[in-house]
């Protein structure tokens, strides 16, 4: 059960830094078009 701990704060850990990227593709997509 230790791994599914792990895996889940992976998963947090990994959404907290794709939220920013995503924001900011969409935002520099509406820029460019």
């Amino acid at each position: 059960m230790v791994i599914y701990g792990v895996f889940v704060k992976l998963i947090l850990f990994v959404n907290d830094l794709v939220d920013p990227l995503m924001v900011f593709k969409l935002s520099g997509r509406g820029q460019d078009q």
